[in-house]
This record gives C-alpha cells, structure tokens and sequence, in this order.
C-alpha cells in the first residue's frame, strides 16, 4: 500500500512534467468526485503507457548491444562536458546516435498514447492538467486520489 502511494506520487511528478509544454491551465476549480474518478482512471492508464515505453526505450538500447548504464553515462556527459567519463568510441557514439532517434520515436507514440488514455477517462487534457496541478499543492485532493487509487 505505501508502496501503491510512492508510485502514484512518483508518476504524478512523471505526468506534469510529460505534458509541460501545453499551457497551464486554471486551478481553481473545485474537483468533484466524479472528476477524482476519471483522474484515477487517467493516471492509471497514463502509467501503464509510461511504463510500456520505458521497457520499449531500454530494449532501443539492447537491440544496439549497449549497456543501460553506458548509454546513459555517454548521454549526461553530452549534457555536460565537465562530466569526467571515458570517452565514447566512434562506434558508442553512432549507436547513441542511432538509440536516441529510436527513442524520440517511443516518446513521440507514447505521448498520444498517454493524452488518448486522457481523454478516453472523459477528461479533457487540460482539465487533467488542471487536476494535477491542483493535486501538487492541496493535500486533501491528494489523500482523495491516493484513496482512490486503492484497491
């Protein structure tokens, strides 16, 4: 059950961060229980799309016979030049390369994926957006959620 709770606030960080880039939306509403139930059923959905794409995305690295961990390590050190790392081969690199088209591929088809299990819960995105908003900063709307998610 604590377990049940962690993941759902986990992937509740995970959700407002995947659906960033549309604008934000008014918080102010008050969120019915029905509203709560269509939410869960969201989430839940939005999830199981994430975890299926994270399985997806470690298997792009596999199928290029490279280490998760190495993957990785070349990625953040992309990101970050200062990062000491022994530097990627000719052959890491058009891997990497290779890899990331691969998975901007899963995100992309996981991205309508996730706003279809939105909008199929009978939320609008936006009204989604609004309720995981609102759940970031109301404890009592997060105790409601977290008692729903409950079997």
């Amino acid at each position: 059950m604590n377990l049940l709770k962690k993941t759902a606030s986990l992937f509740l960080l995970f959700a407002v961060g995947t659906f960033g880039a549309f604008a934000q939306p008014n918080t102010n509403t008050e969120v019915t229980d029905s509203e709560i139930k269509q939410f869960v059923e969201a989430v839940q959905g939005v999830q199981a799309v994430e975890m299926n794409a994270q399985q997806k995305m470690m298997a792009e690295v596999a199928k290029e016979d490279m280490e998760v961990d190495r993957f990785n390590e070349i990625l953040q050190s992309m990101q970050n030049p200062e990062m000491e790392v022994t530097p990627p081969t000719e052959e890491e690199n058009k891997k990497v390369e290779k890899i990331n088209q691969n998975i901007e591929q899963v995100q992309a088809k996981a991205q309508e994926e996730m706003q279809a299990k939105i909008e199929d819960s009978g939320l609008s995105l936006e009204r989604y957006q609004a309720i995981m908003t609102q759940v970031q900063s109301d404890p009592e709307l997060q105790n409601k959620i977290q008692q729903s998610m409950q079997p």
